[in-house]
């Protein structure tokens, strides 16, 4: 696999990552300081 590949596959998989519900309460979680409760979606 080229760079560019590589690159374009881990762009499309952090673009999911982005949003998914853990993804917005690690955020909420930084905000507040406090742990982050995971529901693995």
């Amino acid at each position: 696999m080229d760079l560019n590949t590589s690159l374009d596959l881990i762009s499309s998989h952090m673009a999911f990552a982005r949003t998914s519900e853990d993804h917005a309460e690690a955020i909420l979680a930084s905000e507040e300081k406090r742990k982050p409760k995971f529901k693995g979606k």
